[in-house]
C-alpha cells in the first residue's frame, strides 16, 4: 500500500502544480521534463502557501483541486499534441529515478534531524489536521526540536500523510520523494549535453543518502546549484526563468540558511554578471514567484511571533561566543581545519582547472559559482565561531552536511569548463 500511496502522491503533486503551465507558450509545453519539473516545484510552493493561509489540510486539498481544475480548462485551449520521444539513455535514467524515489520510502525515519525535527513537526501537524496553533509545538519542552524552523518540508509531509490517513516510520518520507522528483525531472532536460551522466552522478552523488534519509541539506545544495546552472544556460525562454525563480523560492523556505544562500547567489550574479542577472530580475514571472516566497516567509514569521516559537540561538549570546573564540587561536584553527578538510579537494580541483585554462588562454566563465561557494565558506566560519554548542559536537554533527553547497557549486564550475574544453583533456582522434 505504501508504494501505491507513494505513486498517487507523486501524481497528485504534478496535478497540484498544473496551474504553472498557464505561464508557458505552446512551444515551451513541448519541453516535457522542464514543464513537469516546474509543475512539481509549483505544487510544493502552492501547498505550503495554502497551508500557511488556511491552517487546515482538508481545505488545502479542496483548494488545490479547484485551482488546478480551473487551470486545466484554460490549458486545454492552448495545448497541442506533445512531440516527445524518449532516447535510449532516458530509459536508464527513468529506472535510476524510480530507484531513488523508492529509496525515500523504503527505509524508516532513523536519523536525529529527520526524526526529531522535520518529521516531529510533520507529525504534530498530521495529528492536528494541519492547524499549527493546536499542534502543541509552542510547548517549551520542544525547544530542542527547533519548532521555529520553516515548515515547508514538514507541512508537505504532514499533508500527504493526512491525505492518505497514514502515519508510520516509512510513508511520511514520501516528502523526500516529492522534493527529489523536480530535481530528477530538471536534470533529465540536460540529457543532450556532453557528459550528462557526469552531471547526474556528480550532483546526486554529492549529497547521496541525504536526499532520502529525511535531512534537507542535500536539497538546499542541489536546488541552489540547479538554479545557478540553468541561469548559466540561455535565458531567452520564459520557462527557464520560471524554473530558476521556483528553485530559489523553495530554497528560501526550506531551511533557515536558505535565505542566506539565495541572497549570496543573487549578490554573486549581480556583482559578476550584472547584465544577465538584471534580465532575470526584470522578468515579471520571476517576481511572481519571488513575491510568493517572500509572502510564505512573512506568513511563517507572523505565525512564529504569535506562537512565540523560538530556538536556542540568541543574538547577544552568539556575539559574545564569537568574541570569546576570537581570543582562542586553537578554536579558530579547529573550525578552519574542519571546514578545509571537508572542502579542500574540491577547491584544489577548481584551482587546477583554473591554472590549466589560464595556461591555454581559455575563457573562464561562471565566476559566480566559486565566488558564492567561498562567500558561504566564510559565513559558515562565522556561524561556527558564534555557536552556543560544544564546538566538537557541532562540527562533527553538521560540517559534512553544510558543505554540500560548497562542493556542489565548485563541482558545477569544474563541470562547465570541463565540458566546454574537452580538447584539453582528451587527445583528438586523427583521421
Amino acid at each position: 500500500m505504501i508504494v501505491l500511496y507513494s505513486l498517487l502522491s507523486l501524481l497528485f503533486l504534478l496535478f497540484s502544480g498544473l496551474h504553472v503551465c498557464l505561464l508557458f507558450k505552446k512551444s515551451e509545453l513541448n519541453h516535457l521534463s522542464l514543464c513537469l519539473g516546474a509543475m512539481a516545484l509549483s505544487g510544493l510552493l502552492l501547498t505550503y502557501l495554502l497551508w500557511l493561509i488556511l491552517q487546515d489540510f482538508t481545505s488545502v486539498f479542496w483548494s488545490i483541486l479547484i485551482i488546478n481544475f480551473l487551470s486545466l480548462l484554460f490549458i486545454f485551449r492552448k495545448m497541442k499534441l506533445l512531440d516527445y520521444r524518449l532516447q535510449p539513455q532516458s530509459y536508464i535514467y527513468i529506472a535510476m529515478s524510480i530507484l531513488f524515489l523508492l529509496l525515500c520510502v523504503a527505509m524508516p525515519i532513523l536519523d536525529w534531524d529527520a526524526r526529531s525535527i522535520w518529521f516531529f513537526h510533520a507529525k504534530a501537524l498530521y495529528f492536528s489536521e494541519g492547524n499549527i496553533f493546536i499542534s502543541g509545538l509552542d510547548n517549551l519542552a520542544y525547544i530542542p526540536a527547533h519548532p521555529h524552523y520553516p515548515k515547508l518540508y514538514s507541512s508537505v509531509a504532514g499533508f500527504y500523510s493526512y491525505l492518505f490517513q497514514t502515519w508510520n516510520d516509512y510513508f511520511p518520507k514520501i516528502a523526500s520523494a516529492l522534493f527529489l522528483m523536480p530535481v530528477l525531472l530538471i536534470l533529465h532536460s540536460f540529457r543532450d549535453r556532453k557528459f550528462f551522466w557526469l552531471l547526474v552522478i556528480g550532483l546526486l552523488g554529492m549529497s547521496g543518502k541525504y536526499l532520502w534519509n529525511g535531512y534537507l541539506d542535500g536539497f538546499i545544495a542541489i536546488y541552489l546549484s540547479l538554479a545557478l546552472l540553468i541561469y548559466y544556460q540561455k535565458l531567452d525562454a520564459k520557462l527557464n526563468i520560471v524554473i530558476i525563480s521556483l528553485l530559489m523560492a523553495i530554497c528560501m523556505n526550506l531551511k533557515t540558511e536558505g535565505f542566506v544562500l539565495v541572497a549570496i547567489g543573487v549578490f554573486s550574479v549581480l556583482l559578476l554578471d550584472f547584465k544577465r542577472g538584471l534580465k532575470v530580475l526584470k522578468s515579471k514571472m520571476a517576481w511572481l514567484f519571488i513575491l510568493s516566497a517572500l509572502l510564505c516567509s512573512f506568513l511563517w514569521r507572523l505565525i512564529k511571533q504569535k506562537m512565540q516559537l523560538r530556538g536556542y540561538f540568541n543574538a547577544t549570546d552568539m556575539l559574545s561566543d564569537m568574541m570569546r573564540r576570537f581570543s582562542e587561536p586553537s578554536e579558530i584553527s579547529y573550525i578552519l581545519t574542519s571546514l578545509l578538510k571537508e572542502n579542500a579537494y574540491y577547491y584544489i580541483l577548481a584551482i587546477c582547472f583554473f591554472v590549466i585554462l589560464k595556461k591555454y588562454k581559455k575563457e573562464i566563465q561562471a565566476w559566480y559559482l566559486p565566488f558564492s561557494a567561498t562567500v558561504y565558506f566564510m559565513i559558515l566560519f562565522f556561524i561556527y565561531m558564534s555557536s552556543p554548542y560544544n564546538l566538537s559536537m557541532h562540527l562533527d554533527h553538521s560540517v559534512v552536511r553544510v558543505s554540500f553547497v560548497i562542493k556542489s557549486l565548485l563541482f558545477l564550475w569544474v563541470y562547465i569548463h570541463f565540458t566546454k574544453n574537452t580538447d584539453l583533456f582528451f587527445l583528438k582522434r586523427k583521421d
